[in-house]
């Protein structure tokens, strides 16, 4: 009994000393063997639990600097993921509690301005258009963006202001057909008309009585305009 005595106090002895140094794994041998030793005492059970508890303070500083780090490269979506392993941890832990809508905000944001560079014929577009305005109010607001949203907000600019900017675009047709433009309107008859359309893809139609419609498909695009849109209805009925 004494011996087992002395080797139960020795593992736990162990454990401590283990825990004490962050050696978590150590530790946890040395609380099993004592366990073992003596299934009856309280004590290995007890030293288990404050194992528990400094493996997961461990964790939850290892979680708060790599948090950090990824605000500071503006890396937010991977920030909200570290967040949560942390609040997984601990519900009531401050700097997750605090941090996480602050890192939703800026990661939807951040998705959001990056689709439009990615894609900027979205702004052709009257909602996507609209929406990117707002973000770019938004943006704005925020003190201290960081480097990369100022310069993701500084491009947004240009291709919002580049969206909004009409472009020249000559048409042709023999002043007999009737010629209008899907969401601009009628055009009459003409042989030769200019108009100034902001870029997107538009649909141009020409009608004439005894012959069969035209539809002539173009896109238009920031700073280059298109051949010249000929609607001619050529064929009879």
């Amino acid at each position: 009994a004494a011996i087992a005595e002395r080797r139960f106090a020795e593992a736990m002895s162990s454990g401590y000393g283990a825990l004490d140094s962050g050696d978590f794994e150590a530790a946890a041998r040395a609380f099993a063997q004592a366990r073992a030793l003596k299934p009856q005492s309280d004590a290995p059970v007890q030293a288990m639990q404050r194992l528990a508890r400094a493996r997961d303070q461990a964790a939850l500083a290892d979680l708060r600097v790599q948090a950090q780090r990824q605000v500071d490269r503006e890396a937010w979506a991977e920030a909200v993921n570290t967040y949560r392993k942390a609040l997984a941890i601990d519900p009531n832990v401050t700097f997750a509690v605090q941090g996480l809508p602050q890192a939703q905000t800026r990661a939807r944001m951040d998705a959001a301005i990056t689709r439009y560079l990615a894609d900027p014929t979205r702004l052709y577009s009257r909602e996507p258009l609209a929406n990117a305005i707002a973000l770019m109010d938004s943006i704005a607001r925020i003190d201290n963006p960081g480097p990369k949203l100022a310069a993701q907000s500084k491009a947004l600019a240009r291709l919002i202001e580049a969206a909004r900017t009409p472009v020249g675009v000559a048409f042709a047709s023999d002043g007999l057909t009737e010629v209008s433009i899907f969401t601009i309107g009628p055009l009459g008859r003409f042989t030769e008309k200019s108009l100034d359309l902001t870029p997107g893809d538009y649909i141009a139609v020409g009608t004439r009585k005894g012959y069969r419609d035209v539809r002539v498909e173009f896109s238009v695009r920031p700073n280059r305009p298109p051949d010249t849109i000929v609607v001619i209805c050529r064929e009879t009925v």
